[in-house]
């Protein structure tokens, strides 16, 4: 089994939509807060990097997408967290 790389993150939160039924999403933003503090923290995530993103339109969520799977290797650990 190879070893893992670099553990990196790419984070986003959306609380503000055009649509009225998504309106009202206030807990997004918080969400985000709370497990960027947890992945960051070398004694549980000890992510190497988190980016973190808020109210990207789509355009810039696939943005963000594209650039955040191509700086990384095969044996880096990703985890990508929309709410």
């Amino acid at each position: 089994m190879e070893s893992v790389g670099n553990k990196y993150s790419l984070i986003i939160a959306n609380n503000r939509y055009k649509e009225r039924l998504f309106s009202k999403l206030s807990s997004s933003l918080k969400d985000v807060h709370e497990l960027v503090k947890l992945l960051k923290n070398a004694n549980i995530g000890n992510f190497k990097k988190v980016d973190k993103r808020e109210n990207c339109s789509s355009a810039k969520i696939n943005e963000s997408l594209e650039f955040f799977f191509k700086g990384c290797n095969k044996n880096d650990m990703l985890l990508f967290y929309f709410s």
